[in-house]
């Protein structure tokens, strides 16, 4: 007969601790970077005197929860027609050969969604287009689970 209460602690309690500790690794995973949220706001406040590459590749998100963040700065009044700038600077930076940026560009394929899908693909075209050989070389650097939702357009322009 099998029950639960007639069972040693020790077994249940460990895999209460190993469900706990996989649980807290999961939603690490999701988390906003400290001042993401604040950097983001300054930088597209200041936009058009931001020169430095760093500070626009920092709004990258790099999680599902600061893609969330990244993606309401759009939506929000204040900021969406700075959003829209920030978005050409990403692909101006990237064509001119930032492959730092480019590469973390890349990788935001992983959380792109809803309507940004288009534009971000729209982009990440214009980019293989203007600079094809930054484009390809840092492409086949990239971790190919971040890029997989890239694969088509590596494939029409990385041949």
């Amino acid at each position: 007969m099998n029950n639960f209460a007639a069972m040693p602690k020790s077994p249940i309690l460990l895999f209460s601790l190993l469900l706990l500790i996989s649980t807290a690794i999961a939603q690490n995973q999701d988390t906003l970077r400290i001042g993401y949220t604040d950097s983001v706001a300054f930088v597209l406040t200041n936009i058009n005197k931001i020169k430095d590459p760093l500070k626009i590749e920092y709004c990258i998100p790099t999680t599902k929860a600061e893609a969330r963040r990244y993606f309401s700065f759009d939506l929000n009044k204040e900021f969406a027609p700075a959003f829209k700038q920030l978005q050409q600077k990403l692909v101006r930076y990237s064509i001119a050969g930032n492959t730092q940026l480019l590469k973390r560009y890349m990788y935001y394929s992983e959380f792109v969604e809803g309507y940004f899908i288009d534009d971000y693909v729209v982009n990440i075209e214009k980019i293989a287009r203007s600079n094809i050989v930054s484009f390809c070389n840092v492409i086949s650097d990239c971790d190919k689970q971040k890029i997989k939702n890239l694969s088509e357009i590596k494939a029409e322009y990385c041949k």
